[in-house]
């Protein structure tokens, strides 16, 4: 999955690419409306818990990410530089197997 956000005017311009990822997380049922709460008393730098976390988690660190480009232009472009979404579909995907 290629990640890029270019700036236009302040606010990041994401890929074709990008926005349909978005839209099919959104579709699906891995967001969470209390992942705030879910996120509660985890190490606050989220990418670095994805290696541990249970499905409930990844689903939380999920939506935070997504969610929050309505509050901090850039946050896809942060996670797609850190590889957050793509660590947190591996992750669900090394769970499945286990299942």
């Amino acid at each position: 999955m290629g990640c890029s956000g270019k700036r236009n005017f302040g606010y990041p311009k994401y890929s074709e690419q990008i926005n349909e990822f978005i839209d099919d997380v959104y579709k699906s049922e891995l967001m969470v409306t209390d992942y705030h709460r879910q996120l509660e008393g985890l190490d606050q730098n989220y990418e670095r818990i994805i290696p541990e976390a249970n499905v409930e988690q990844l689903k939380a660190v999920l939506t935070y990410y997504v969610r929050g480009e309505r509050l901090c232009d850039g946050m896809w472009e942060s996670a797609c530089k850190e590889k957050v979404f793509l660590k947190i579909l591996y992750r669900l995907k090394e769970l499945e197997k286990l299942t």
